[in-house]
Formats: C-alpha cells, structure tokens, sequence
C-alpha cells in the first residue's frame, strides 16, 4: 500500500511537472518592430505560441539586450493572459505603438530596441539577434544576426518566416536568425486577436510617412529608396544595382562581397612543401627547418659542448 502511495505521489509530480512545461513552453518570438521615422519610440515585440494551452506567462519575462549582449531592459508579465488557442499571440508594445496601430498590448514596454544591432529573448525559450550583435548565444542560440551588415530598417519589422503551411510550428525555428528572420510590412496582434490599423502614406510625395523609411519624390528604385519608399543598401537582402549580391552579412571571405559584389570564396593557402630527410641541425626532416628558432638552440648548444669535449680528449 505504501509503495502504491508512492507511486501515485511520483505520478501526480511527473504529471504537474509536464503541466508547468506545457504551460509557456511552446512558443516563439515572430516579430521584433524598432518604430517609424515619424514615430520611433512605437515599439513592439510578438509572441506567438505553436501548440494549445501556452498562455500561462504570469511572472515570465521578455528581455531586450544591446549589441554587446549587455541587458538594457526586462519586462515580466503580471498575470496570464485569456486566450491558450494554439497560434495565439502576446503582444509587448510601447504606448506609442499602441496609439499608431490601434492595438492594446498584453504587456506595455518602453521604447528600448536597438536599431543597429541587438537581442530580444523570451524567457530561455527563444531569442532572435540582428545587426551587429556579439553578444553570444547564451540563454538560447541566434546563429549569425538577421542583417548582420545592416540591422533593422524603420518602417519594418523582423519578421518570423512560415513554412508551407503559413502556420507557426517547432520547424519555423533553425536558431540562426538570419535563416529564420526577414523584413515585413508589420502585423502586431494582441492576445485577442485585434487586426492592427497600418498607418497610410504615399510613396513618391517627398515627404516621409507612415512606415516609409525614406521619400524622394520618385517612385524609382536603385537610387538608395525603393519603389516603396524603403531605403536600399548592401546588406539589405536585396539586390539592386550596381550590386550583383547581397547575403545580408559581414563576412567578406565568402561569395558575396562586403561591398556586394561577386567574388571568388577565399581557400586556404596550398598545403606545406614535403620536407627532406634530416640534413642540419634543426631540420627534422618533417618541414621544421627552423634552423634559427627557438628549438634549434639546444641541439646547437649540444653540439658545440661534444666538439670541445672531444678537443679535450685530444690534448
């Protein structure tokens, strides 16, 4: 009887301890917004579960690193929020946000994402990193940085890529940002489902509005601001002319320069010459030869104490 005990006490831990796992667990960070030129300060971050129930985030956090992996801000949520319907998401906004899209976060933020380069985590669950991120990969992995050469883009949010389905699910995660991330049009929605209100503009006006990073008065693309009204680079994923690539990073070694032009990969140098049979002192006959280095020293310091032995002797 007292074994049967134990053992139901075993299984009601095992069964409460897959409850809490089950509780928040199951979710990823789908979109990381850093504002507009008119309104900078309107930010926000979206949560998004991939499987039922996952709505018990009370006391659970959302951190906003800089560039270097130092943490700027943290936000905990006070309570759960209503809906555990799997592809349900959280919205984590600052009134600015709120007020230019018409949308009631779940948990209200202050204006702290980095343009430039930064990390955003929830919990140990998941993080994404852009720009010029260097932080490292601790408490979740982000590869390689979403638009390592340029970071983020006012005007556009980074945004989570859906596979075939276009349904959240455990694949859509790689843990390399720059796989698993792109820009977009921003769509945040709050744990009620509220469809946002996108600010209006007119692209070609000369006048910069709504989610336009850019306007100069054309709707002419390859002169540094796209047909939309978003601004073109190297780094931007996009290939415009003069560019022949653009692979979003900084890695200039690989097929796409760090100027976006085609180049060869960069390989290793050819492999050591085959060394010959010991011939000094200093040549070990495997491709040392180092006759002048620090090794060869002793080896010399030894022949020179037998050949004024051997003198010695002769006398």
């Amino acid at each position: 009887m007292r074994n049967l005990a134990a053992g139901l006490v075993g299984l009601v831990t095992l069964l409460a301890a897959k409850s809490a796992w089950a509780a928040f667990h199951i979710m990823q960070i789908t979109e990381v917004f850093p504002g507009t030129n008119a309104q900078p300060n309107a930010q926000y971050i979206e949560l998004q579960m991939y499987a039922a129930g996952q709505n018990i985030v009370g006391g659970h956090t959302v951190t906003v690193f800089d560039a270097a992996g130092t943490q700027v801000m943290t936000y905990t949520f006070a309570a759960n929020v209503a809906s555990g319907t799997n592809q349900s998401t959280i919205l984590i906004a600052t009134a600015q946000a709120a007020t230019l899209f018409g949308v009631v976060p779940d948990l209200t933020m202050t204006p702290t994402i980095p343009l430039a380069g930064g990390k955003v985590c929830f919990e140990t669950i998941d993080c994404v990193a852009w720009g010029n991120y260097t932080g490292g990969a601790t408490p979740s992995p982000v590869g390689q940085p979403a638009y390592q050469a340029r970071g983020m883009i006012l005007g556009r949010s980074l945004t989570r890529k859906l596979g075939a389905n276009s349904m959240l699910d455990g694949a859509d995660d790689t843990g390399v940002s720059a796989t698993d991330f792109e820009r977009a049009l921003p769509t945040p929605r709050n744990n009620a489902g509220t469809a946002p209100t996108i600010p209006t503009s007119t692209c070609g006006n000369n006048a910069i509005e709504g989610l336009e990073s850019c306007d100069d008065n054309n709707m002419t693309a390859n002169d540094g601001c796209s047909a939309m009204c978003v601004t073109e680079s190297c780094g931007d994923g996009i290939v415009q002319a003069p560019e022949t690539c653009d692979d979003t990073n900084t890695n200039n070694t690989d097929a796409c320069s760090n100027a976006c032009g085609v180049q060869a990969p960069m390989v290793d140098g050819p492999p050591p010459s085959v060394d010959g049979p010991p011939m000094m002192p200093g040549d070990d006959g495997g491709g040392c030869c180092q006759t002048g280095g620090a090794g060869a020293t002793p080896l010399l310091a030894l022949l020179v104490l037998g050949l004024l032995a051997r003198r010695r002797r002769v006398r």
